[in-house]
């Protein structure tokens, strides 16, 4: 029988809570406490809303909770198969060169 998966929430806090140290805290030390309060709620907000979080398919937590994820999983996988194709047609393009051209080529690199 599986136990079923239970999130450990201090885990979490302390993730958390080591990010915003070593990304938000150390890399501007506040000078007042109005200044910490603003620089928290920053990264916090950007923690939220901007940081690509590898735990869900590096997106934003915000694109996960408005169910954005599909389609910017689409989005990648388009991107990805139009890349692939580019190398392709560069690599058919290169072997029907003749030996002269490829030699030229890459004198130019």
């Amino acid at each position: 029988m599986f136990k079923p998966f239970v999130l450990n929430s201090e885990f979490l806090s302390y993730n958390i809570f080591i990010c915003l140290i070593n990304q938000c805290i150390r890399l501007k030390v506040p000078l007042s406490l109005e200044e910490a309060r603003k620089q928290i709620s920053e990264y916090i907000d950007y923690y939220n809303n901007e940081r690509l979080h590898s735990a869900i398919g590096y997106i934003a937590p915000k694109d996960k909770l408005e169910g954005r994820e599909k389609k910017i999983f689409k989005e990648r996988d388009r991107k990805l198969e139009t890349a692939r194709e580019e190398r392709k047609r560069k690599r058919r393009e290169g072997r029907a060169l003749p030996p002269q051209a490829k030699m030229a080529n890459e004198k130019n690199y």
